[in-house]
């Protein structure tokens, strides 16, 4: 019996798609990948997503802090500020979908880096609570454009085979890119608390001319896609 199991196990390894005979395949697709991110509309997006995603990584851990020390919010002030990312979500994820639909994907995400800078900005130099928990509130709103817009933006440059595997490529790219962040926008806290934001607000830009500049609205999948 034991012979049987063995002799099975071997033939199943043997003819398995995954095992090391297949390598050279994978070491196929791996360079494929890479082809596809000579689609400009791909690889430009892909760095414009993730300058804006270091952006926040690089202040929204520190937006507590910012709170307390300087804009001397109490503990039940911020909690409530930390409520507006959900009443957001809550009440604009549908509309952010539908602006995405009648603007184009494009246009949708300029909004948001534009939207983004401007409430940083207004949440920085924010006077009263109420004023800050406006400016945080108008932040997320013009965050949630970009969901839509970025499953969008793929769906559109990627042929439907090819579709899962490019979204994982995207968050792993994305994550990547956010690696920095924390620990720059620590850094430049420990500098001056207006430091993060200002650098947020300047990768923001970054990200709204790269995309301006580098990618076109219209995108059709890569030929390499196709062929994956």
């Amino acid at each position: 019996m034991t012979v049987i199991r063995f002799t099975f196990l071997k033939e199943t390894i043997k003819g398995s798609p995954t095992s090391f005979r297949g390598w050279p395949s994978f070491k196929g697709t791996i360079s494929k990948y890479i082809e596809i991110f000579k689609n400009r509309n791909i690889s430009f997006f892909f760095i414009t997503f993730g300058f804006y995603r270091c952006a926040i990584a690089m202040t929204d851990f520190l937006i507590p802090l910012y709170s307390e020390n300087q804009l001397k919010l109490d503990t039940r002030e911020i909690g409530l500020l930390f409520s507006i990312p959900s009443i957001a979500n809550l009440t604009f994820s549908i509309p952010a979908g539908k602006i995405t639909d009648r603007i184009g994907k494009k246009k949708s995400m300029i909004l948001s880096l534009v939207g983004r800078s401007l409430f940083c900005m207004f949440f920085i130099l924010s006077k009263s609570w109420l004023w800050a928990i406006l400016a945080f509130y108008l932040m997320i709103v013009f965050d949630i454009l970009t969901k839509p817009a970025s499953v969008v933006w793929i769906a559109n440059v990627t042929d439907s085979e090819n579709r899962g595997m490019m979204m994982g490529l995207f968050s792993t790219f994305i994550l990547l890119f956010t690696l920095p962040g924390p620990v720059g926008g620590a850094s430049l806290y420990a500098v001056s608390p207006m430091y993060p934001f200002f650098a947020n607000i300047s990768l923001c830009i970054l990200a709204m001319v790269i995309l301006v500049t580098f990618t076109s609205e219209s995108g059709e999948p890569s030929k390499t896609s196709k062929s994956i």
